[in-house]
Order: structure tokens, then C-alpha cells, then sequence
């Protein structure tokens, strides 16, 4: 990769972007660069060293991530994903478009002097173990970012909502029910194992145009996708929502059995998705 100056959108100035050299890198940083290496062969990917700059590289689905590693305690990941070039776009709907990313998805959408549109997160830890978790959410919150940047850009440039997508899921949290869907450990609380029965999603979402929609679910334990006998391919469940102004919280289908003890120890994540599009991802654990 090259080095690039960034164009601070908000500011509309320009500042060098300094990314340490593989020399310059602590001890912390190294070790937590190899470790995440290891890490994503792993999981699949091909990852190598940048030799200029000393980023960790990967592709998935051929197109282009790369980390780099500095600091000591916390050491600070900087998460690349790879964008996209411009031509005769006018600067100013390019800047606004970059702005409503940094303030809505919280990420870094830069546009460069090289003509090139980017996206990055950034994150401290103290234990590469935390980081490996956050990995494939930061892979979702980066393409998302991606995703709502060109909706906004290619929208009314308005810069309402409604001109990008009908609906935005905030939030969302997971309660462990019965069948009858009566609670048993209710939302935001310690789910534990023992009792676990249906993990059921509540979700918050914020809604731009009313209507039906239908919603897939993708619920991962630690021994990958779950699914059953009537899943989508690919998915655990479809469930169709009718969203409403006047209403911000909706409620899925259960997942699991009425048996007692149905789900393990362990880190899970629920994915949402709409017109088979990532649109919200909630990391949570069983204990």
C-alpha cells in the first residue's frame, strides 16, 4: 500500500497519515501482529506482510483488508477495508456523503488526493485474544460504512435517510425464553447455559419508509451457523417485519428448544440481513 494524505472532511484539511514502520513497531505490536496472523490462516485467509509498511494484508472475497499494529499497553489496531476510486465527482457531495459516514456509522471514511475513498476503524485492546473478537464484526461495521457511503452518495444528496435505505436496525439485544415465549433470563442480563431454552433478538431500529419486510437471521455458536430442518440456505430463519414510525422495538422468532441446557458455553453473534445484505451484528456470550 501506499501512503496517502487524507482529507479530513469535517475540517477540509489535510494531514499526513503516519503508519508505523515495521522498525518503528513495539514489541506488543509485533507480537500481536504475528499472533492475528496465525489467527486468519486459521480461519482461511492468506495473510502476509506488507514489507513497506508493515501491515497485516488479507482479501476476502477477493477484495482487499489490511491492519496496522502500533503501541504498546493498549496496543491500537488501525482496520483497513478497501474502497474505492473517483473521478469527476463533484468534491463537495463526495465530502458530505464521507461526513454523514463518520457521524452515523462511526468509522473513518477519508477521501484522498489520489482520488481514492477509504474506510477505517480503529481499536485499543490489551489482549489479542479480545481483538480476534471483534474481527468479523469490524469486517461488517467497515462494509456497512462502504455501503451506506454510496447510498447517500448516489441518493437525492439531501442527506435524508429515507433517500439511502427504508430502515436502520440501532440496536439489539438477545433474551433467553420458553416456547411460549415467556422470559426466562430477561435482555442485557448474564444468559447462563443451564437454562438457556430460545435465544430471542429484540431489536431497536429506526424506520425511514413503513412498510413489510423480510428479515433473515443468521445465529453463529461456537460450532458455527446453527440451522434446522425449515432454514434458509444459509441462514437460521426468515422472518418478515411490519415497520412502523410510531414503533422503534420489534421482537424475532426464538431460536433453539424447549429443552433446558440447549445452548453451550461460549461466544455467539446474531447477524441481520435484508435483501441478503449484512445490516446489523450483535456479539454476545452464553456462560
Amino acid at each position: 500500500m501506499k501512503k496517502f494524505l487524507t482529507l479530513f472532511a469535517a475540517l477540509l484539511i489535510c494531514s499526513a497519515a503516519a503508519f508505523a514502520q515495521d522498525d518503528d513497531m513495539s514489541a506488543q505490536a509485533k507480537n500481536a501482529r504475528s499472533n492475528m496472523q496465525k489467527f486468519l490462516q486459521e480461519e482461511g485467509f492468506s495473510p502476509y506482510i506488507d514489507d513497506e509498511d508493515g501491515a497485516l494484508c488479507f482479501k476476502k472475497e477477493g477484495l482487499l483488508y489490511y491492519i496496522y499494529f502500533s503501541g504498546t499497553s493498549p496496543v491500537m489496531a488501525e482496520f483497513h477495508r478497501g474502497g474505492f476510486s473517483y473521478e469527476n465527482e463533484n468534491m463537495t457531495d463526495l465530502l458530505t456523503a464521507a461526513n454523514q459516514v463518520n457521524i452515523k456509522k462511526y468509522i473513518k471514511c477519508y477521501v484522498t488526493q489520489k482520488k481514492y475513498i477509504g474506510f477505517s476503524i480503529e481499536s485499543y485492546f490489551n489482549s489479542i485474544e479480545d481483538y480476534k473478537y471483534t474481527f468479523y464484526k469490524n469486517i461488517g461495521i467497515l462494509d456497512d460504512g462502504k455501503d451506506y457511503f454510496k447510498e447517500v452518495f448516489n441518493g437525492s444528496n439531501n442527506n435524508s435517510e429515507s433517500s439511502s435505505k427504508p430502515f436502520e436496525v440501532t440496536s439489539i439485544f438477545i433474551g433467553n425464553t420458553n416456547y411460549d415465549g415467556n422470559v426466562i433470563t430477561d435482555y442485557g442480563k448474564n444468559i447462563y447455559s443451564s437454562s438457556t431454552q430460545y435465544l430471542k433478538p429484540k431489536l431497536y431500529i429506526d424506520t425511514y419508509k413503513e412498510g413489510s419486510y423480510d428479515i433473515y437471521v443468521k445465529f453463529y455458536s461456537p460450532n458455527g451457523l446453527s440451522t434446522g430442518n425449515t432454514s434458509p440456505n444459509g441462514y437460521s430463519y426468515k422472518t418478515t417485519l411490519t415497520l412502523t414510525k410510531n414503533n422503534r422495538e420489534y421482537f424475532l422468532s426464538g431460536w433453539g428448544s424447549s429443552s433446558s441446557g440447549q445452548w453451550q458455553a461460549g461466544n455467539y453473534r446474531i447477524e441481520i440481513y435484508y435483501k441478503d445484505k449484512l445490516i446489523s451484528t450483535k456479539y454476545f456470550n452464553v456462560l
